[in-house]
């Protein structure tokens, strides 16, 4: 796959079903509710991106990566959103949430950018042994 573009219906995962990613989950059970506030509302890009990294790491194992996939949809600014991609595709290389989302990500990103990052990452996703 290494080299190779993307194409729509590939069988790399089945695409993520975007409104469970983003819509989908609880607000957590833990004292952290505004840090949800600052990840998906901050108008300033840094303080989302380190609000979501406080809220993933006290999350837990499961939920850290349904919020890391959630804001890897739809977090606004695409540089934010291929360092959010990076936490999603290290943090849970193995996951089916992850798989689905890099190759959501791949094949429909607005950045051109944030689709080849997402691409790169799938490729070590699907194949960990490069």
């Amino acid at each position: 796959m290494a080299g190779e573009k993307l194409q729509e219906g590939s069988d790399v995962g089945p695409p993520h079903p975007s409104g469970d990613l983003v819509h989908g989950f609880p607000l957590p059970a833990f004292p952290g509710r505004r840090h949800r506030g600052r990840a998906e509302e901050d108008p300033r890009p840094e303080v989302r991106f380190s609000a979501l990294r406080w809220w993933v790491v006290r999350a837990g194992d499961e939920e850290g990566e349904a919020l890391a996939a959630a804001r890897a949809v739809a977090e606004p600014d695409p540089e934010v959103r291929r360092r959010v991609v990076h936490m999603l595709a290290l943090g849970w290389p193995s996951g089916a949430r992850t798989a689905a989302v890099l190759r959501d990500l791949a094949l429909r990103d607005e950045d051109e950018e944030t689709r080849a990052v997402a691409e790169d990452l799938l490729v070590l996703a699907v194949n960990p042994d490069g």
